[in-house]
């Protein structure tokens, strides 16, 4: 594939040269598909919708004008395995350390047909332009394949390179009647600006019950995040999804759902906790293709010193979707005057046999109750840090695993 070339934008040109062009994996189609969005819609701008609060190209600009791109073999993992299922995904050679059975990971020359034929089925790439870059320029894929019920959690580990600039992709296929936990995180981190864009895409097969957690945190704030991540549920499909997102300079979320049968449970829960100048962007997107099946979100949000931090929710009904529960909630807490916040609930309804509703909220901590804890005794932060447990709390313990919880709590700094 040669590199593209886009009309009127030097810096993409120059940009996306830099970038080796060696994709085998995705089909052609929609590869073609992915050339094409980059060539017509192009980097991001604020005069974009979904960008119109972070300045991606004003970032691209300062920090990764000149791509230092992993080169092969330049990074040797060492990594300490505290988990019985831990798969290490790393831009050159995925490492995985698994002592249960029914846990398969392919990589980029070891597809099987039948997988191979579901990347980029989901079509992020139509819908974000650093999806369709991960699409169309990212050399390595990894395919993980469940296939039985888990004991222990899966543990995905992303761990990134020195060079400035990291890409990954993952194909999770996850079988019938399978029960597992899976826990992203971040535990090997940059030194310097890094830019990582990632892309995953999950099938769920009938009568399976999942729960996905992922904890974003880098507390050198020097890591930049794009992730696109989809998930396709069959029917009777369970599904929790838990987004933790701490410190890091910029994690842009895109998280998309297609439910495709009936009698799907799909519940998202998601905390933001913005400091310093970090950005943090929660979009989410839950498609409601057929009926009889229910949507429940609820995302909290904390904006503290000159952090921004948005949360865009939107839920489509199909007409053919009708007996379709959708709810949608996010509270809001903005910490002092120089941090930035928004929400933005939205709601498309084309079948008429539903109950729907969305909701946002945006206040200040009680002063009330500040009052009634320091007549306590208790002094002004610490009074603070209790109630700001007590708002986001509910988010951790619906978890409903005391270590993954535990372990969050430790990395929380209010």
């Amino acid at each position: 594939m040669q590199a593209l070339i886009t009309k009127n934008n030097t810096f993409l040109n120059d940009w996306l040269n830099q970038i080796p062009s060696k994709v085998h994996h995705i089909p052609d189609e929609t590869l073609i598909e992915a050339l094409k969005y980059i060539e017509e819609k192009g980097i991001p701008t604020i005069k974009d919708e979904a960008y119109r609060n972070i300045p991606i190209e004003s970032i691209l600009k300062k920090y990764f004008r000149e791509i230092q791109y992993p080169q092969q073999n330049e990074t040797s993992i060492t990594h300490e395995i505290k988990n019985p299922n831990t798969i290490i995904l790393h831009p050159q050679k995925t490492q995985f350390y698994l002592k249960e059975n029914g846990i398969t990971v392919y990589s980029t020359h070891s597809i099987p047909t039948q997988f191979q034929q579901l990347i980029g089925q989901t079509n992020t790439h139509q819908n974000d332009f650093f999806a369709a870059l991960n699409t169309a320029y990212c050399p390595v894929i990894n395919i993980i394949h469940i296939s039985q019920s888990l004991q222990h959690p899966l543990y995905i580990s992303h761990f990134l390179t020195p060079s400035n600039f990291n890409q990954n992709r993952t194909l999770f296929i996850i079988d019938k009647n399978v029960h597992c936990t899976i826990v992203e995180h971040y535990d090997v981190l940059p030194q310097q600006n890094t830019l990582y864009n990632y892309t995953s895409e999950c099938f769920i097969s009938p009568n399976a019950r999942v729960k996905w957690i992922n904890i974003q945190n880098n507390k050198n704030n020097q890591l930049y995040t794009i992730n696109n991540s989809s998930f396709a549920l069959a029917q009777s499909v369970d599904f929790h999804h838990h987004q933790i997102t701490l410190n890091g300079a910029l994690w842009r979320n895109n998280l998309q759902i297609h439910i495709n049968n009936k009698e799907v449970n799909c519940q998202l829960k998601g905390l933001s906790i913005g400091k310093n100048q970090n950005i943090i962007s929660q979009n989410t997107a839950i498609l409601h293709l057929v009926g009889y099946s229910h949507s429940d979100q609820l995302y909290k949000q904390i904006a503290d010193d000159k952090s921004t931090v948005l949360f865009n929710g939107f839920i489509m009904v199909n007409k053919n979707a009708q007996k379709t529960n959708a709810y949608q909630s996010s509270k809001n807490l903005l910490l002092n005057d120089n941090a930035t916040l928004f929400a933005k609930p939205q709601l498309e309804i084309y079948a008429d046999d539903v109950k729907c509703s969305h909701g946002s909220s945006t206040g200040a901590l009680n002063e009330n109750a500040l009052f009634y804890l320091r007549a306590r005794g208790i002094d002004k932060p610490s009074a603070q840090k209790l109630l700001l447990y007590a708002f986001f709390n509910d988010i951790i313990e619906s978890i409903e695993n005391k270590e993954i919880e535990q372990h969050i709590l430790q990395q929380i700094e209010i």
